[in-house]
Order: structure tokens, then C-alpha cells, then sequence
């Protein structure tokens, strides 16, 4: 899946990834919720979090003592975040609603405002929900988010609309003006951007459009041609986007343009998985009709699944040790669970082979797959480590905790390496 979104509010980012596992129908039903709850937030205003997550859920949990609240500005952002997160794990067509949908690109056009002030309207409550279009599954706006947008905020959308078309004259002033900053000195496209859209009262993106559209076309462009998107850049930008830097900062730092980017971040994924030796255990049940429904359905396959620990202090590891041996019906439903995910997960990346195949929805689900698989793996090895223990400690002739630190940290890796490969053949 997509590099996680980043949430002001936790319990925002708790709930979305409760839904992670959540039927189809459920999903839909919370997003539409949090979509009702968008059209009656006030910025200005402050909502308990239990009342916030009671409307999208239809649950009430008992009253906290000192019940945390949401600036509503915050809750706006964190709202239409969560909409677009859920959209992506459903598959909206555009003509499901009144009036149908458009691509971000037309939705921008509308309003009468370039992408990245489109951008900024979603963090005062424009929503966008990722849409099966005809021509490929992307971001986009439905006319009725469009419309609840325009009765939302209509000076400001009318006053960023009034000074999107730009007279000739004044592209030509703007081009004139970046080739006299250029001449003194100021070389980058985005400072002589930033710099015209203050004198011309015009955002930076319109001013950096102008100029690249004059430049594709003049004899003379202002501007040298961008850098060939090398291997210094890639690897630049692979980067960033592990450290979840926006694809439009990253974008900006190499000088490419964003589609550039994400197709090259697209690539780099599903070669990733490409080069993955996957092994798994074919049970005779995978072959069931309904057998990703039952075994990924499972509540030890689905619940409980949250990484205990991720090594570091060998003594702290212990701690997280459960005290008590697994039940032999969950860990077999696990392990079923763990190899089937493997399994979907080495035909899906096969599939990512073909011509046009690696979209971002097919890297996603494989991708989906091997993370589930991975949280099933450090559940196993969680869940059999006091076996571990209590052989090494049988054989040692005393409890762990009473070894010296040394052989603590060389004892508690090796035994996680073991079990981690146990898993692997059970």
C-alpha cells in the first residue's frame, strides 16, 4: 500500500487503521459518515474526540475522565485524509453520484484554481476520493464535493478564481521579468517563481506554469532544460519516499515533475517485489472457492497483529514475551493464514510483469499482502518464544533474566533467528 498519510489527530490514525481489515460494507458506511461530518465541522470550533468517533463508527465508548478534544481545523484536515484513505481500498466509479466525478486536474479547473491551491482547499474541507475512471483508477472530485466546497467557502473560491487567467501581457511581463532575475544571478526556477507571484499577486505555481510553457515553445527558454532524471536522482528520490517526504517536495528537490516521480517510485516498487524469493507451504484448502475469505477472516489471522518489539534491547525483548504458550488452533490458523498471504502475494507480483500491469492499486495489494504476512511471522515467533526460553533456561540450568547482559543479547537474537526460520518451514 502507499506510504502512510500523516494524521494530526491519533485517534484519527487509529481508527483508519482499525478499518484496514474491515468488510467493504463497513468501510464505505464510516467513510460517507466522516464525509457527513466534514459539512458540519467548524474550524473555530473544539469536538470531543468520543463524539467525533461516535458519528463515524455509530459507537459510543463510556466517557473518559479527561476526554480529549479536536480543533476543528485539525479534525477538518484529518476528515478528508480519512476519506481518501478508505476510497483507495474501495472501488468508486464516477457516475455513482449526482452529477458524476471529475479527475483533481478538471476539478481544479472548475473552481477556477491551479493544483497546488487545490491542495490547500482540501485542508479546509474539499474532499477527494480515489475513482475508477474510464481511462485508469486516480484522484479525483465529485460534482456534489465540488458543490459543498463552493457553499462552504464562496468568497475565497470566487477570489482565487478571479485571478487564474492571465492576461498576454502580463505572461509577457512575467517572462520578461525572470529573464532580468536570471541575468542577476538568480538561477532557480522556483525562487524567480516565488519572487514574480508576490509582484504579480499570483501563486508561485501559476507564475512556474507560465514560465515552463513559454520555455517548451521559445527559441530562447529563460530557463536551462531539467536534469536528466539520473541514477543520483532516483536513488535521491527512493529515498525521500521511504521517509515519507510528499512526492511534490521530492518533485521539487530534483526538478522533475510530480507524474515523473510517482512513476518512477511506481517502477522502483514493483521491482522491488520482483526480486523477492517467496516460499510458502501450498495447503490443500487453498484451493477452496472461499478460502481467502475463511482464512484471512480468522480473528488470530486478523487481530492482535501490532509489532511488539523491533530488536534493540535484548533484555526488553523478554518483557514483551507473552507468559503463557499459544493454543494450537490459532497458531494453525496463523500459519494457514501466513502461507496463503505469501502465496497471493507471489501471484500478484508475477502479474505486475505485463505491459501497464504495475498500477499503483496491483504494487499496493501485493505490497498489502507481505506486510500482513510479516505481522503473522513476528506473531508466531512472539507466541513461541517462551518455549525458547524455557529450553535454554532448562539447559543453562537458571531463568534468562539472570544471565549476564552478554549473553542475553547473544542468546535472544539467535533464538528469534530460529524460530523466525521455523515459521518459515511450518
Amino acid at each position: 500500500m502507499p506510504r502512510a498519510a500523516r494524521y494530526s489527530l491519533p485517534a484519527l490514525r487509529d481508527l483508519r487503521r482499525q478499518l484496514q481489515y474491515a468488510p467493504a460494507e463497513t468501510r464505505q458506511r464510516q467513510m460517507n459518515a466522516a464525509e457527513a461530518l466534514v459539512a458540519e465541522v467548524d474550524p473555530e470550533t473544539t469536538y470531543p474526540d468520543d463524539f467525533v468517533l461516535w458519528r463515524i463508527t455509530g459507537y459510543r465508548r463510556d466517557s473518559a475522565a479527561n476526554p480529549v478534544t479536536f480543533p476543528g481545523d485539525r479534525l477538518l484536515g484529518d476528515l478528508v485524509t480519512l476519506v481518501q484513505e478508505i476510497s483507495d481500498s474501495l472501488h468508486l466509479e464516477p457516475n455513482e453520484r449526482a452529477g458524476g466525478a471529475v479527475p483533481v486536474e478538471a476539478a481544479a479547473e472548475a473552481l477556477g484554481v491551479s493544483l497546488r491551491t487545490l491542495q490547500r482547499y482540501r485542508r479546509l474541507g474539499l474532499l477527494c476520493h480515489v475513482i475508477d475512471f474510464p481511462d485508469g483508477r486516480r484522484l479525483g472530485c465529485f460534482a456534489t464535493s465540488l458543490d459543498q466546497f463552493r457553499a462552504r467557502e464562496p468568497v475565497r473560491v470566487r477570489s482565487a478564481a478571479s485571478f487564474t487567467r492571465l492576461a498576454e501581457a502580463d505572461r509577457r511581463a512575467i517572462v520578461s521579468e525572470a529573464r532580468e532575475l536570471k541575468a542577476r544571478g538568480i538561477e532557480a526556477l522556483g525562487r524567480v517563481a516565488s519572487m514574480l507571484a508576490e509582484r504579480h499577486e499570483r501563486s508561485p505555481e501559476t507564475v512556474r506554469l507560465v514560465l515552463r510553457r513559454h520555455d517548451a515553445q521559445a527559441e530562447r527558454p529563460v530557463f536551462r532544460a531539467r536534469p536528466v532524471f539520473g541514477a543520483r536522482s532516483k536513488r535521491l528520490a527512493e529515498r525521500a519516499w521511504r521517509l515519507g517526504v510528499p512526492l511534490s517536495r521530492i518533485a521539487e528537490r530534483i526538478g522533475r515533475s510530480e507524474p515523473a516521480v510517482h512513476r518512477h517510485i511506481l517502477v522502483w516498487r514493483r521491482d522491488l517485489l520482483a526480486a523477492l524469493t517467496l516460499d510458502w507451504i501450498d495447503l490443500p484448502t487453498f484451493a477452496h472457492p472461499e478460502a481467502e475469505e475463511v482464512i484471512l477472516a480468522a480473528p488470530s489471522a486478523c487481530r492482535r497483529l501490532e509489532r511488539l518489539f523491533r530488536g534493540g534491547d535484548a533484555v526488553a525483548v523478554l518483557e514483551f514475551v507473552p507468559g503463557e504458550a499459544p493454543d494450537e488452533e490459532s497458531v494453525d490458523a496463523m500459519l494457514a493464514a501466513f502461507n496463503l498471504l505469501k502465496c497471493r502475494a507471489a501471484e500478484r507480483i508475477r502479474a505486475l510483469s505485463g505491459r501497464n500491469a504495475a498500477t499503483a492499486e496491483a504494487v499496493d495489494e501485493a505490497e498489502t499482502d507481505l506486510r500482513w504476512a510479516a505481522l503473522l511471522k513476528h506473531r508466531l515467533v512472539v507466541l513461541h518464544l517462551p518455549i525458547a526460553w524455557r529450553r535454554i533456561e532448562a539447559q543453562g540450568g537458571q531463568p534468562m533474566l539472570r544471565r549476564v547482559a552478554d549473553e542475553i543479547a547473544m542468546l535472544v537474537p539467535l533464538a528469534v533467528r530460529i524460530l523466525a526460520a521455523t515459521v518459515e518451514r511450518a
